[in-house]
C-alpha cells in the first residue's frame, strides 16, 4: 500500500480487515497451543481460503445466557483456566516455592492423579461429596436433555468430550445446570488447599 498518497476508504477498510485477520490467527494460534485452554482448542477458526472466519472464535455462546453470575462465572473460570485447581495454581512460583511440573500437581483429594479440570468434574474418586454431586448432575441432565445430546453424551470418547459437549451445547436448560456443577465443584475443591509436593 502507497502511504505517499491520499487513502481511499477502500484502503482504511482492507487496513481494518487485515488487523482483525491478523487478531483471530494470533487468538487461534494461542488457544492451539496454550496449556491453559484445553477445553477450547477445539474452536479453531475455520479457513475460507486465507481467511479466518471470526464467527467460531468470536462468535457469543449460550452459556453466557446462564441467568445466575456465580454459575456463569464458574464455567468462564473453567474455560480460562483461572480457578484454584492445582493445575493452575501450581503452575506459578509462590513464596519463595518453585513452580511445580504438570505431572505434578496433583489432586488434594486422590493424590494420584494431575489436579485439571477434567479430573476434578468427572474423574476424581476420592471423596462421596464430588461423587453425590456427578450423581445428581447426570440424574437432572438425563431428565433435561433431548436425545440427540444424550447419544452424543453416550458415545463421547473421553471426559475432556464429555466437557466439551456440555460447554458448546444450545440447550439453555442443560447449560444451566452444567454451570451449578461446575460451581458446587469448584466449591469443593476451595474448602482444601492444594497438594504441595
Amino acid at each position: 500500500m502507497d502511504l505517499s498518497r491520499p487513502w481511499a476508504p477502500l484502503d482504511i477498510e482492507a487496513i481494518v480487515a487485515a488487523v482483525e485477520q491478523s487478531c483471530l490467527a494470533d487468538m487461534d494460534a494461542y488457544l492451539a497451543v496454550s496449556p491453559k485452554t484445553p477445553l477450547l482448542q477445539h474452536r479453531s477458526c475455520q479457513h475460507a481460503g486465507d481467511l479466518l472466519q471470526k464467527r467460531v472464535l468470536c462468535s457469543f455462546r449460550a452459556y453466557l445466557n446462564v441467568p445466575i453470575p456465580a454459575h456463569r462465572k464458574a464455567v468462564v473460570q473453567l474455560l480460562s483456566s483461572s480457578h484454584t485447581l492445582a493445575v493452575e495454581v501450581l503452575r506459578w512460583s509462590e513464596r519463595r516455592q518453585p513452580p511445580l511440573p504438570r505431572s505434578q500437581r496433583l489432586c488434594r483429594y486422590c493424590q494420584t492423579e494431575v489436579e485439571d479440570e477434567v479430573h476434578a468434574l468427572w474423574c476424581c474418586r476420592a471423596l462421596s461429596k464430588l461423587h453425590n454431586l456427578r450423581r445428581s448432575f447426570f440424574v437432572d441432565v438425563f431428565a433435561l436433555a433431548p436425545a440427540a445430546f444424550l447419544s452424543d453424551l453416550h458415545s463421547a470418547p473421553s471426559a475432556l468430550h464429555v466437557t466439551r459437549l456440555f460447554v458448546d451445547t444450545e440447550e439453555l436448560a442443560v447449560l444451566c445446570r452444567f454451570a451449578k456443577f461446575v460451581f458446587d465443584i469448584l466449591r469443593v475443591y476451595k474448602e482444601v488447599p492444594v497438594l504441595r509436593s
